[in-house]
């Protein structure tokens, strides 16, 4: 799920990191490509939970709504964006979604 990841970043949410319904965090990163996955371990195992048939039980979400399934994650080409030039902020929207 990792193997190409440029960053790898397990985090505990925090008040201030809530806006809303949204959650906020910062990085920095080089101009480039690059796709997010975010997961919602909810029962702190370290991994994400699937039903029988491989659909997610937590929460998950890929940047650019990109969506996988029982054989996978979402694709490269429907989660990638591009960051154009660095030191500037970014909002990369990414909405969960579980079985």
């Amino acid at each position: 799920m990792n193997n190409n990841a440029y960053i790898k970043k397990v985090d505990e949410i925090s008040p201030g990191m809530v806006l809303g319904s949204a959650i906020k965090f910062q990085m920095q990163i080089p101009p480039g490509e690059y796709g997010v996955m975010l997961i919602d371990d909810e029962n702190h195992n370290g991994e994400l939970d699937t039903n029988f048939i491989g659909l997610p039980t937590e929460g998950v979400g890929a940047s650019r709504g990109a969506a996988g399934g029982p054989f996978g994650g979402p694709k490269w080409d429907d989660a990638k964006f591009t960051i154009e030039c660095g030191g500037e902020a970014t909002l990369i929207p990414v909405e969960l979604w579980k079985a």
